[in-house]
């Protein structure tokens, strides 16, 4: 649940919800956005290269700006 904040006026922001791998959700989502901004949980070693990432996934193949939180 998104909770109220508040907004800068001219600032335009939308959610969804879908049931699919994450990067491939917001992948697609990256054709419509202008920037997405994701969160890295910050995986290394052998768990990021077993596991992947979704965050390196997501600035690999998005279409639009993205920023990375860890």
């Amino acid at each position: 649940m998104m909770s109220e904040v508040d907004i800068p006026e001219g600032i335009k922001v939308s959610t969804n919800a879908f049931h699919i791998p994450a990067s491939k959700g917001l992948i697609a989502a990256s054709r419509y956005a202008r920037h997405l901004v994701v969160g890295s949980r910050g995986l290394s070693g052998l768990d990021a290269h077993f596991l992947g990432s979704v965050s390196r996934q997501i600035v690999n193949f998005a279409e639009c700006n993205v920023t990375v939180v860890h």
